[in-house]
């Protein structure tokens, strides 16, 4: 009895197996285009990843550059700010030795009076002493 079900049971898979390899897609022509199809889907695939990777390629190079030349600008501008900075403490400086330096007449005036003190303190003396 169990070799009759075993045998009943390989001719069921049997005629399934036939039932759907009849079916029209799975015929030899049909498996050979959609193979062919997928080969030309594949190779598309290759060339599109193919140009991405080589823009990328010119991005990072690119971007390396991009970077290089902002640095350039970045210590150009702090050179130039610098510059300006010296520029503000040299006018800074000039500006506290002219108001500290005597000009024109007030010049001569406190020459004047600093001459005069020490005969003053003299006058004073010599009235202290007398």
């Amino acid at each position: 009895m169990l070799h009759l079900q075993t045998l009943e049971a390989l001719s069921l898979g049997s005629s399934t197996l036939r039932t759907i390899l009849a079916s029209p897609t799975l015929q030899i022509s049909n498996i050979e285009a959609t193979t062919s199809a997928l080969d030309e889907t594949l190779i598309a695939a290759n060339e599109i990843n193919e140009a991405v990777d080589s823009v990328a390629a010119l991005d990072e190079g690119m971007e390396m550059e991009v970077e290089d030349e902002l640095k350039e600008l970045q210590e150009k501008e702090k050179r130039v700010e610098e510059e300006a900075q010296k520029d503000r403490e040299a006018a800074r400086e000039r500006s506290l030795l002219e108001s500290k330096a005597p000009s024109g007449l007030g010049e001569k005036e406190e020459e004047g009076s600093r001459a005069g003190e020490p005969s003053k303190e003299k006058e004073k003396e010599k009235l202290t002493a007398a």
